[in-house]
């Protein structure tokens, strides 16, 4: 099915979470309030070391046109592979 990608750091919050429960919800804004996406599923993969530090940076790069400059932890970075159970968008009738 489908599956997004969250990338973050192990030592936060939503990985803790995630970790303990794999139930997620993310919820995707744009600039437009009235524009978003909530996408609720379960993490079934987490992926860390060198892939998790390269896909930082590959989002970075996209986004922000050069690799990611924000301090990473000693923990580094982790992916949260999550497959989508449910996806709602503002754009639903």
């Amino acid at each position: 099915g489908e599956y997004v990608l969250v990338n973050t750091e192990p030592q936060r919050q939503k990985a803790r979470n995630a970790a303990r429960d794999p139930r997620v919800t993310i919820l995707i804004r744009s600039d437009d309030f009235y524009d978003w996406a909530e996408i609720r599923g379960r993490v079934i993969e987490t992926v860390g070391g060198g892939p998790a530090r390269e896909h930082i940076d590959e989002l970075s790069q996209r986004y922000n046109g050069h690799e990611y400059t924000n301090p990473i932890g000693p923990q580094g970075r982790v992916i949260l592979k999550v497959v989508a159970d449910k996806v709602k968008t503002s754009h639903q009738r």
